[in-house]
């Protein structure tokens, strides 16, 4: 079988004028200056009805959330929002800030509601804990600690309703924010750990903690209307305060009261009539 082949010819390639080439440059040339000018004019036309149209100028600034202690007042005065200036140059990150030196705002959101309004919504830390500190001269200052662990406010009356926290030195928390606030971190975790497990005949009102002998704690007893001091060492588990809430029942099967207890030995419990 013989094969044949060949060759397709090429197209002919149509040669324009300059003249037509050039014109056709200067076409694209123009439409290219069109876009731009088109570009720039729509860009001052938004420019101008987004930041220096009335419009959008900040008219109203409300504030919401649940507050106990803050009050809206106080928190816009803080906030310092300026009305009048324009909603999208306003620095949402720092008025938040402002409002974050109030002690007793935990979070802030700070959001835009178009076209002139911005809204201001905050959490309040909830008090959980009073922590006493000693200073240098053996002086006690106060702080209330937050359901968070945060120390986030400085008081003079101590709130009896709510559990003390004792043993620690304020220089210490200072010097060392990591290693020392540690064991804070630690008594903290216990009274959650007792506030969601202990005995409710049991209250507790004061923790007292040392970086040899761990934690010691006061339970109030209402049945008896007299303290229990009980010893719960270092790192206290569920297991300790489980041993604790089986001798609250046997005190009470056995009409007995117990002053002090101590729990420091893993697994075993002492105690002192």
């Amino acid at each position: 079988m013989n094969w044949k082949f060949w060759k397709k010819p090429n197209r002919k390639m149509v040669k324009r004028p300059r003249l037509y080439r050039m014109s056709r440059s200067v076409m694209d040339w123009g439409l290219l200056a069109i876009k731009i000018v088109a570009t720039v004019v729509l860009t001052v036309g938004l420019y101008d009805f987004f930041v220096l149209s009335d419009y959008f100028k900040i008219k109203h600034v409300s504030v919401q959330g649940e507050m106990e202690h803050a009050d809206s007042e106080t928190i816009l005065k803080v906030a310092q929002v300026k009305t009048g200036e324009n909603i999208f140059g306003t620095n949402l990150y720092g008025i938040a800030q402002n409002v974050r030196k109030i002690p007793w705002i935990n979070h802030v959101q700070v959001r835009r509601q178009l076209p002139s309004a911005l809204v201001i919504r905050v959490d309040e830390h909830k008090p959980f804990a009073v922590v006493a500190t000693a200073g240098s001269a053996n002086e006690l200052s106060y702080y209330l600690m937050s359901e968070e662990g945060v120390l986030f406010k400085r008081i003079e009356n101590v709130d009896t309703a709510l559990p003390l926290i004792s043993g620690f030195e304020k220089e210490k928390l200072k010097k060392f924010p990591t290693y020392y606030r540690k064991y804070l971190n630690e008594v903290f975790s216990f009274l959650k750990k007792y506030q969601t497990m202990g005995e409710t005949q049991f209250e507790l009102k004061q923790i007292h903690f040392d970086e040899t002998m761990g934690i010691t704690s006061f339970l109030w007893s209402r049945e008896h209307q007299q303290f229990v001091k009980v010893y719960f060492g270092l790192n206290p588990d569920e297991k300790k305060i489980s041993l604790w809430n089986r001798m609250t029942h046997t005190m009470k099967d056995e009409n007995v009261f117990y002053s002090r207890v101590d729990l420091h030995v893993k697994g075993k419990a002492f105690a002192r009539l």
